[in-house]
């Protein structure tokens, strides 16, 4: 697809260390307003592409969420607001960029106080943001220990009850959701899609490769899924 090059500035893993030494990014983005966009993401983790649709030419991209802030210490960045326009124009079929943001808006506006967020419709106007209200890691993994400690009993009355209490399955319910509305926005819509949470990893992950799960067969071989 001419609408993507390949970028090798993250060779020295300068702009994020747990990022590959090479990026996907839209061909229009220089290495420098790259660069500038990174330092404008939560741990660097700037939004590059994960996936296309080989049919559609539509995108799946990841990232963590912007340093945008609120009210009177709202910031922007000229350059982060760019690529997510050259994201949202390299899809063929045209069409805003869909930001799935896996957090609620409650929590994303929890981190705006903390000079984070997502992105604003006012400044990133090629944009529409779509929360999943996920949890974050600290209650999943609440959840994961009151299961495993109620896996750990011989005998539990109520063991149904119980495994619903733990909420386990609800948090698994929640990414399974997030996933098909992600994959249905690309294969059905043809939307391009970014998706991040806070940080860019844990939700950010899952939701991206379920996605890729559900839309791509080789990554339900051996091969692709090693």
């Amino acid at each position: 697809w001419g609408g993507w090059r390949r970028c090798s500035a993250n060779a020295a893993h300068a702009l994020c260390a747990s990022y590959p030494r090479e990026l996907i990014v839209p061909a229009s983005i220089t290495d420098g307003a790259l660069g500038c966009s990174a330092r404008f993401r939560s741990k660097g983790r700037v939004p590059a592409l994960t996936w296309i649709n080989p049919c559609t030419g539509a995108a799946l991209c990841r990232s963590s969420q912007p340093l945008v802030g609120v009210g009177w210490e709202e910031r922007r960045s000229a350059e982060d607001e760019a690529l997510l326009s050259a994201i949202a124009a390299a899809n063929p079929a045209g069409g805003p960029l869909l930001v799935i943001d896996c957090r609620s808006r409650i929590a994303a506006t929890g981190n705006s106080l903390l000079g984070k967020g997502t992105e604003h419709p006012s400044r990133y106007t090629c944009c529409v943001v779509h929360h999943l209200g996920m949890a974050n890691i600290h209650r999943v993994r609440t959840s994961f220990l009151k299961l495993h400690e109620l896996l750990l009993r011989r005998r539990s009355p109520d063991f149904h009850r119980a495994v619903d209490e733990t909420a386990w399955l609800h948090h698994l319910s929640s990414l399974l959701r997030g996933a098909v509305a992600t994959a249905d926005a690309i294969h059905a819509r043809r939307r391009s899609v970014l998706v991040h949470c806070s940080d860019g990893w844990d939700r950010t992950m899952q939701v991206c490769v379920l996605t890729q799960l559900l839309l791509d067969p080789y990554y339900r071989t051996l091969d692709g899924l090693l």
